[in-house]
């Protein structure tokens, strides 16, 4: 038998969202001082990071960190920007 739910911070979703946006910048930070400056559960804060790397807008590095991709500056932008440069060698 489970004992009883822990108090966990329930907030709007995208209250979550706009404390983690603004936590964030171009400069990574440890996820881990992240989640602490953010207050809110882990969970919480990784549910927000899952949305916003699917948006594109944050870029994950090695060793857990995480910084705001800036504008411009997408993931999807990026490999546009490859293909269109991308130019096929000749064999001749």
């Amino acid at each position: 038998m489970r004992g009883p739910e822990p108090d966990v911070p329930r907030g709007d979703p995208a209250d979550a969202r706009e404390l983690v946006l603004a936590l964030l910048s171009p400069a990574p930070v440890p996820l881990d001082q992240l989640i602490r400056a953010a207050g809110l559960p882990a969970w919480q804060v990784q549910s927000v990071l899952l949305d916003l790397d699917l948006e594109g807008r944050i870029e994950r590095h090695g060793g857990a960190l995480v910084s705001l991709m800036a504008r411009g500056n997408s993931g999807i932008e990026r490999q546009r920007s490859r293909l269109i440069s991308w130019q096929p060698f000749s064999l001749t």
